[in-house]
């Protein structure tokens, strides 16, 4: 590149959907009428076999449904005091459309969000669920709430990236580590439970403005104004609206197929599937608890690998011009 990568840069890497390309996930029918990037995983359904699958495809963008946590790790320069040096920009779900948080490595304990929840219950503790309604929700309209979502995002990690600088001055002499780390883990949850809050709000806002096929206008004025987004011309073709009133393509009928039946537990409303999914629940202690050992094991190789930067970086500066990622 023209420049050294930043953090910034990484994280929009994280949240590539091929825009602007052939590859485009926002583009064509697949993608529905409002741009929805997510292409789901293969389900052998109506009696497609894996053969069969096989056969066809969808490309496979870096922002995906399917995510439970992406992060930017940082091991900063020798500038930054060495405990607060290594640093992780962490984002649960689909880095699309969620909100990067500062977590120092240092840190003794985690934000109550980020080591709260379960695949088997939506609970609004958990940030990854904050961040995979945000997400299943935003795309539904997301030729539109992308920009709505960008916003909140540039918002909330400028506030994060300031936030940072300020606690990377305050401690820059501190001499007592144990001091340090305290005030780095108050910063880590503190702004953990902030992101956990925006995300809250970002999906408050989708919902108020994008709704029923129709987008708020003003959400200050004295008389309510709801724009239609209605349909874009290529789905209008598509769903053949203009063959009205059966809108059946002309080379044959199209018939969304029942859904197949799921086994209901009696006297357990909302309980489905087999029993098997029951035993994985009494084992279960929460996937986000189980993910964090994969973080605490990537942020104790990042202290690992400052140290060993801060040794050897010097050296193959004076000799290489060699700098530390921004």
């Amino acid at each position: 590149p023209k420049n050294p990568l930043s953090v910034a840069d990484m994280m929009s890497f994280t949240r590539n959907q091929f825009e602007g390309t052939e590859y485009d996930l926002t583009q064509g029918l697949s993608s529905g009428p409002y741009g929805d990037p997510d292409r789901f995983d293969r389900g052998y359904v109506e009696g497609l076999t894996p053969q069969e699958l096989s056969l066809g495809g969808f490309p496979r963008g870096t922002s995906i449904h399917r995510t439970i946590y992406s992060f930017v790790a940082v091991s900063r320069g020798s500038k930054i005091h060495p405990v607060a040096a290594p640093l992780l920009w962490f984002v649960h779900h689909a880095p699309a459309t969620s909100l990067f948080t500062p977590l120092y490595v240092a840190t003794q304990s985690m934000p109550e969000g980020y080591s709260t929840g379960s695949h088997f219950k939506y609970t609004e503790k958990s940030t990854w669920w904050a961040a995979l309604r945000v997400s299943n929700y935003g795309k539904k309209y997301y030729r539109f709430s992308k920009v709505d979502i960008k916003a909140f995002q540039n918002e909330h990690e400028k506030a994060m990236f300031d936030a940072v600088a300020r606690m990377d001055e305050d401690i820059a002499d501190a001499r007592e580590s144990d001091e340090i780390v305290s005030r780095l883990t108050e910063f880590s949850v503190k702004n953990g439970r902030a992101t956990l809050d925006k995300l809250h709000e970002l999906f408050d806002h989708l919902v108020t403005f994008y709704h029923d096929g129709g987008s708020l206008i003003n959400q200050t004025a004295v008389d309510l104004t709801i724009k239609h987004l209605f349909y874009p011309s290529y789905w209008l073709d598509a769903a053949n609206y203009w063959n009205a009133p059966m809108n059946r393509p002309p080379t044959g009928s199209l018939r969304v197929p029942d859904a197949p039946k799921i086994d209901i537990y009696p006297g357990m409303p909302g309980m489905r599937h087999s029993s098997v999914v029951v035993e994985q629940n009494k084992s279960s202690k929460g996937f986000l608890i189980q993910n964090m050992f994969t973080v605490v094991a990537v942020a104790a190789g990042l202290v690992v690998s400052f140290f060993a930067g801060s040794l050897f970086g010097r050296r193959w500066s004076k000799r290489e011009s060699y700098s530390a990622i921004p």
